[in-house]
């Protein structure tokens, strides 16, 4: 089994509650007109930790925005557990603190 169109949109929603948890724990807000994966890169490259839990998330908003292929049975299960994850998350600390 597959999951349908309105369980891939459950997973963008769920990147879209994703990015709030981010911007409450401090992080900059994405741009509009940045993908998820641009977004995963601009926070990597200006050296904030980021959490596992997102960058999982990431992949699978990814995967619900472009990939038109059917998404894996569970996706939608499995992208709120990572929601949970990251709300339990530490807030935003540059890689340079963590290594001070």
């Amino acid at each position: 089994s597959t999951l349908v169109g309105a369980e891939r949109a459950e997973v963008r929603q769920s990147y879209g509650g994703a990015l709030r948890v981010l911007k409450n724990k401090g992080y900059p807000e994405r741009d509009g007109d940045q993908s998820p994966e641009d977004y995963l890169s601009h926070l990597l490259r200006i050296r904030l930790g980021v959490p596992e839990a997102f960058r999982r998330i990431t992949r699978q908003a990814s995967r619900a925005l472009y990939d038109p292929r059917p998404l894996a049975e569970g996706e939608g299960r499995d992208v709120k557990t990572n929601l949970r994850e990251l709300g339990k998350t530490a807030r935003v600390r540059r890689r340079a603190e963590e290594e001070g």
